[in-house]
């Protein structure tokens, strides 16, 4: 069943491939997660190989998904050491498209103060300094409100943004966090996701948010068998304190649900589940996110849903029938919009130049 299922996507890629040879490719949207830290092995030569991916600045937006600087978000103006550090990891990344293309930054978990107390004001101060850094540069949604939040790329796609870490914040920490926002519930969120895209039924729609749909990594619950002996590597890789019962014993309650940022916690599987139904009233629509350190690619239920965070480091990552690629590496996607067709790339410099994609699927 495995093999007639890898033969009819082949054939689909072939048969594609051959319209997407003849299509005029009308937009460009470069995708990075997870890009917060400018230090880490690979990561500025990651953005070189976007910012050169800009070849029609006018045809081309890049999308940063979240967790855009490690590890806690910008600091306040008072704390100078962590708020320089911050504003220069922030500033490598917006340096790919600045004077070129339009950017669209979504906040991740980190940059909602590591998901702690202040988070909504970390995520302003970021927007504040995007704002200050250069033109057509945007911070969505904005003000640490919920969204949904719509860019028109271009005549026929558009990028719907929406904070994910919101939905998932524990509010009871924080008491502005309605502040300046016209959405105060969790339902109503949901009610103005539907409704925006029913008013959208006629573009391309690219939902980007942090928290992904689909992952086999580890907020997935996949882990290596290192992680079980060595539980602090999960964390930081050099702590190799061995703990194999301890280990075990946090990687079944991350798996259970214990942690908000992983997929079968509760109030995640909520977020997931709504987001999946309304998916599926839209026939030209993915959803692009970050928050695991690598390149997937799922199509499950007729929908196609996107990881893209290997912006500056990767994690490992699990095989499935659902995933029809994944790449536990250093890279970046772009969605390649044509006048009658749509597809994914993943690119990486991990196994070459980076120039040629590693991965090329065909979506609408």
């Amino acid at each position: 069943m495995k093999t007639l299922r890898i033969l009819a996507v082949n054939l689909l890629f072939i048969i594609s491939g051959a319209i997407y040879a003849q299509d005029s490719l009308e937009f460009t949207m470069i995708l990075l997660g997870d890009a917060g830290d400018y230090k880490k092995p690979g990561a500025i030569s990651n953005f070189d190989l976007a910012r050169k991916a800009i070849v029609e600045p006018s045809k081309t937006a890049v999308g940063f998904l979240g967790d855009n600087i490690y590890p806690a978000g910008l600091a306040d103006v008072s704390d100078s050491i962590d708020r320089s550090d911050g504003e220069m990891k922030l500033a490598k990344q917006l340096d790919i498209a600045k004077g070129l293309c339009p950017a669209y930054i979504v906040p991740g978990n980190h940059d909602w103060n590591h998901w702690s107390a202040g988070g909504k004001d970390a995520a302003v101060r970021a927007e504040r300094y995007i704002e200050s850094y250069g033109e057509d540069l945007y911070q969505a949604p904005s003000l640490g409100c919920p969204g949904p939040e719509v860019h028109q790329l271009s005549e026929d796609v558009v990028f719907m943004a929406i904070d994910s870490q919101w939905w998932l914040h524990e509010w009871k920490k924080e008491p502005n966090i309605h502040d300046n926002c016209t959405i105060t519930s969790r339902e109503a969120f949901l009610k103005a996701l539907e409704d925006s895209v029913l008013k959208y039924k006629e573009k391309q729609i690219v939902l980007g948010m942090h928290h992904p749909v689909y992952t086999k990594g580890p907020h997935g619950g996949r882990y290596t068998f290192k992680e079980h002996i060595f539980p602090l590597t999960m964390f930081k890789k050099n702590l190799l304190v061995p703990l194999p019962v301890l280990g075990s014993i946090a990687i079944v309650l991350r798996a259970s649900g214990a942690s908000r940022q992983d997929i079968n916690h509760p109030l995640n599987k909520r977020l997931m589940k709504a987001v999946k139904r309304i998916v599926q009233s839209h026939d030209r629509m993915v959803v692009v996110s970050g928050h695991e350190h690598s390149l997937q690619h799922f199509y499950q239920d007729g929908r196609h849903f996107i990881v893209s965070g290997g912006g500056c480091k990767h994690t490992h990552l699990g095989k499935s029938k659902k995933l029809l690629y994944g790449r536990s590496c250093v890279g970046y996607a772009k969605l390649k919009f044509y006048k009658n067709s749509t597809y994914l790339e993943f690119y990486t410099q991990e196994f070459g130049s980076g120039s040629v994609p590693i991965y090329t699927g065909f979506l609408f």
